[in-house]
């Protein structure tokens, strides 16, 4: 069985050039029989950096968290280049689905934050074997108390029945339950996976960037590219050079035909910054 667990993100203000606020949903995947040794290396790579016991770790950490004061600078980016190595040590994949909000959605909801959700259920619907199954785990709504986390719960799990504009039904996922990301730490690894990412595609340039080449080593691959099923950023048409210029893709794909990039007449023709083309 595949063992996902998934997180969200918002980049508020993206500082690339014309782009609105991002919504995006991540998840990463480990086989059920990797799952026990990931876990305990995660562990021990916490406590060579210093963690106290059960402390978590996250991207952007709060105050409240021991790494916000104790871990900083070039400490916390070894530490988040060491826990994506790890992964790709352990066969972990990582898909992850981005959202201009500024932009309508892609499923039958008005709501980006559920927009994502049900496109990244799609990909890893696609991405599991037809013989096999994924038990998928989120992390529990923050702020919303019980009912938040019973209607994310409800929703995700309507969508696996009825299905989505692209799939009549996910039933290769079996069930979506929700953890306290500081009780787990493959939750605390999607964290870093989507909230890394999220700030990548949204032009943070500071921190992002070397761990987001790492992370890139795990990111899903079909038909030797990222761009539409690891990575999605919505829309494709403002946004598809972006899968060439930040992830290295040498073709759009749609369907069976693949378009060389970048493409010269869409936005960031020349790069990564500059909207024209």
């Amino acid at each position: 069985m595949d063992m996902w667990f998934l997180d969200d993100a918002r980049q508020r203000l993206a500082s690339r050039d014309q782009m609105g606020p991002l919504c995006a949903a991540g998840g990463i995947r480990i086989d059920e029989s990797r799952l026990s040794r990931f876990e305990t290396s995660l562990e021990d790579l916490c406590r060579r950096f210093g963690f106290p016991d059960a402390e978590e770790f996250k991207w952007s950490p709060g105050r409240e968290l021991w790494m916000h004061d104790n871990l900083i600078g070039d400490e916390r980016t070894g530490f988040f280049l060491a826990v994506s190595e790890c992964a790709g040590d352990n066969d972990v994949i990582g898909v992850l689905v981005c959202e201009d909000t500024d932009y309508g959605t892609l499923t039958n909801t008005r709501l980006h934050e559920m927009d994502v959700v049900r496109l990244l259920l799609e990909r890893i619907h696609g991405h599991t074997a037809a013989t096999d199954q994924s038990l998928v785990v989120a992390d529990r709504p923050g702020g919303g108390g019980v009912r938040a986390n019973d209607q994310f719960i409800s929703g995700c799990l309507d969508t696996l029945r009825t299905g989505t504009t692209a799939l009549r039904q996910l039933d290769r996922i079996c069930m979506v339950l929700t953890c306290s990301s500081h009780l787990n730490r493959c939750l605390q690894f999607a964290d870093v996976f989507t909230s890394c990412l999220t700030a990548y595609i949204g032009g943070e340039n500071r921190w992002s960037p070397p761990v987001a080449l790492v992370l890139r080593r795990i990111v899903r691959e079909s038909l030797g590219r990222v761009g539409g099923c690891g990575i999605k950023i919505h829309p494709d048409y403002r946004y598809a050079n972006l899968y060439h210029w930040l992830f290295g893709d040498e073709y759009l794909v749609k369907g069976n035909v693949g378009t060389p990039l970048p493409l010269l007449t869409r936005p960031y023709a020349t790069d990564a910054h500059t909207y024209r083309p």
